[in-house]
C-alpha cells in the first residue's frame, strides 16, 4: 500500500476475493448509534481469469463499476455489468461473478451489517433491487463518495466510522433514485407519467399529492392507490424524496442560499426544510454542502 498514510495496519485486510487490491475494516461490529454500519470497504482490479462465489453472506454489499466489464449471476439471474452500473447484494443472496469480455473489471465496494438496515432498504424500495445503471451525474457522485470513504478508511480518523456511514447512506439514496426513475420510465401509466414529469420539471409548481392528482386528471384518493400500485411507494413519500433529491442537486451544484433552495422546491419554512433534509441525507443542508465541496476538492482518484 505504498503512498498511503496508514495509522492502523490491522485495519488493512487481506482479501480472499480474486482481484481485490484493497480491503479495509471499518467497524468490527454493528453500532447502534449509526443508521448504517459499514463492515468493510475496498477496491477491485480484476483480470481475465478472476472469479468469485458469494454464498449467502449475512451482509448487504454495494458495488460500483468504475471500468472494464463484469458478469454477475445473482440467484440464477445473469447481469452484464459496465461502467456506471451499481449492484446491491442482499443477505442470503447467492452470487457468482467474473470478469467480462474486456479482460478487466475495476470496481469499488462496501459491505454493510444487516442489523437494523432492512427497514431502510424497504423504505427506499430496494428490497427487490439488484442492478441499476446510473445517470452520469449520479455515477460521478457515487465515485466521489467511494473516493472519500476510501480516503477516510486509509487515514483512520476519529470520526471515520460515522463519516463512512453517511456516505453509505447517500449511496443507497442514489441507488433508490435511479430505481424510481427506471420504474417511472418503463412501468407506469400515462397519467402517472404526466404527474411525475410535472413534479420533476424545473421550477415545478407541483407541491402536493393533490397537485399530482390534478395533473393526472383524477381524484387524490384514486391517484394515491394507482401510484402506490405502480410505483411501489406512497406518492407522498415519493414526492418528498424527489424534492430532497432536487435540493441535494442544488446544494451540490450552486451557491444559492439555503433559504432560496427551500423556496424553490416548495418549502416556505427553511427550518422545516432542514429537518426533512436531515432525515433524507443524515446531515443538515449546510453540512451536506460542505461535505460535497470537500469531496470536489479532494485530489484522490480511484
Amino acid at each position: 500500500m505504498r503512498g498511503y498514510r496508514i495509522k492502523d495496519r490491522q485495519a488493512l485486510l487481506g482479501s480472499s476475493v480474486a482481484g481485490d487490491v484493497e480491503l479495509w475494516r471499518v467497524s468490527a461490529e454493528p453500532r447502534p448509534d449509526l443508521l448504517i454500519t459499514v463492515a468493510h470497504i475496498g477496491r477491485g482490479k480484476w483480470g481475465p481469469r478472476d472469479r468469485y462465489e458469494r454464498v449467502r453472506k449475512q451482509s448487504y454489499s454495494v458495488e460500483l463499476v468504475l471500468g472494464g466489464s463484469g458478469v454477475m449471476d445473482i440467484n440464477g439471474e445473469r447481469h452484464e455489468l459496465k461502467p456506471r452500473d451499481m449492484v446491491l447484494m442482499h443477505p442470503d443472496d447467492t452470487c457468482i461473478y467474473w470478469t467480462g469480455d474486456q479482460g478487466r473489471w475495476d470496481k469499488a465496494f462496501i459491505s454493510l451489517y444487516p442489523s437494523s438496515l432492512a427497514p431502510l432498504i424497504q423504505a427506499l424500495a430496494l428490497d427487490r433491487v439488484w442492478h441499476v445503471h446510473l445517470h452520469a451525474a449520479d455515477a460521478r457522485r457515487a465515485r466521489q463518495l467511494f473516493a472519500e470513504m476510501l480516503r477516510r478508511a486509509r487515514q483512520r480518523g476519529e470520526d471515520m466510522e460515522r463519516a463512512i456511514s453517511v456516505g453509505a447512506y447517500e449511496l443507497l439514496v442514489i441507488l433508490a433514485g435511479a430505481v424510481h426513475r427506471v420504474r417511472g420510465a418503463e412501468h407506469v401509466s400515462p397519467p402517472i407519467r404526466r404527474a411525475i414529469d410535472e413534479a420533476m420539471a424545473p421550477r415545478s409548481t407541483v407541491r402536493s399529492v393533490s397537485d399530482m392528482a390534478s395533473v393526472a386528471g383524477t381524484t387524490r384518493e384514486a391517484f394515491s392507490k394507482m401510484f402506490h400500485r405502480q410505483m411501489g411507494v406512497a406518492p407522498h413519500e415519493w414526492l418528498t424524496r424527489a424534492r430532497m433529491e432536487q435540493a441535494a442537486a442544488l446544494l451540490r451544484t450552486t451557491i444559492k442560499p439555503i433559504h432560496q433552495i427551500a423556496e424553490e422546491i416548495g418549502y416556505e419554512d427553511q427550518f422545516h426544510f432542514s429537518r426533512v433534509f436531515r432525515r433524507f441525507a443524515g446531515v443538515s443542508p449546510r453540512k451536506y454542502r460542505e461535505q460535497c465541496r470537500r469531496r470536489e476538492q479532494a485530489s484522490l482518484r480511484l
